[in-house]
């Protein structure tokens, strides 16, 4: 049978309602199609974004810690996503003397990534331009109350050791206190200040200060790891994070976390961290620079 292909009349159960009804679900099918593709597309651009804005973020981590004759130094940094809200960084402000710190930002994600870009960028601005601590963390503390009109906030730790007499200073803004271990025994460093960003001016400030015995250990983390949970839902915990550290501070940094973070991921069943984790360990041996 020859059938004229505009004749729809011969098409025996194709009426012309049944077509023009198989025609508009085609159009239907087709629109959904093209939002499909256009998320795809969408969806592939957010990805290569993303692995732009890490490998950037990558950038403001330090890929080397200083290693000298007076301090070895190590850190781990696991983001939860492509990119994170934790940042840790190490920056000599004079010979032999050194500023650390550990900070976490409130969030996850982009939005996370960008306010952690602008401390690192304030930090490094200001670094070299200060030699005390308080106005230093005072002026952090402006500079994100201003970057976020204080609807967001940072945890931080920040410290300035001097490696020729084992001297230590440091402010904890709200943050997980930096623990201190040597000769058998630990000591939390907690004084300090409130969460930046969120306090114009900060309603108080104590600084903290110590000095480093020849073979004390500082390890200074984000909440991702002593928040990190088990499968019954029971955080890792600074208890377990103490654990033999006492009797192990002999060990190197990069051995101390190491050993820490596959006693994290035992804990935890698995490498899927729910949380940025960040973690600075830092060894004082003395007679230095």
């Amino acid at each position: 049978m020859n059938v004229d292909p505009l004749d729809v009349s011969k098409l025996g159960d194709y009426t012309p309602t049944r077509v023009t009804a198989l025609r508009h679900q085609v159009e239907i099918l087709n629109r959904q199609l093209e939002r499909m593709l256009e998320n795809r597309l969408v969806q592939e651009r957010m990805k290569q974004e993303l692995s732009l804005a890490s490998q950037v973020q990558g950038f403001l981590i330090p890929d080397q810690l200083p290693n000298t004759a007076s301090l070895s130094m190590s850190a781990i940094y696991v983001p939860h996503h492509d990119v994170g809200g934790d940042y840790y960084d190490v920056v000599e402000m004079a010979p032999g003397k050194w500023l650390f710190c550990v900070a976490d930002v409130a969030g996850k994600g982009v939005s996370a990534a960008l306010l952690m870009a602008h401390l690192q960028a304030s930090m490094r601005a200001l670094a070299r331009a200060y030699t005390d601590l308080n106005n230093l963390v005072r002026d952090i503390n402006e500079l994100l109350g201003h970057a976020t009109r204080s609807e967001r906030f940072v945890t931080l730790f920040l410290g300035t050791l001097d490696e020729r007499s084992g001297e230590l200073a440091y402010v904890c803004a709200g943050h997980i206190p930096a623990i201190r271990f040597g000769a058998g025994r630990h000591e939390y460093l907690d004084q300090g200040t409130t969460l930046l960003g969120m306090f114009q001016p900060l309603p108080f400030m104590e600084l903290g200060r110590c000095v480093l015995e020849p073979g004390d250990v500082l390890m200074i983390c984000t909440d991702g790891v002593v928040e990190a949970q088990g499968d019954r839902k029971e955080p890792f915990g600074l208890d377990r994070l103490l654990e033999r550290m006492d009797e192990t501070t002999d060990l190197s940094p990069d051995v101390l976390n190491s050993r820490l973070l596959d006693r994290l991921i035992a804990h935890r069943g698995g490498w899927n961290f729910a949380d940025d984790l960040t973690l600075l360990t830092i060894r004082y041996t003395g007679g230095g620079a």
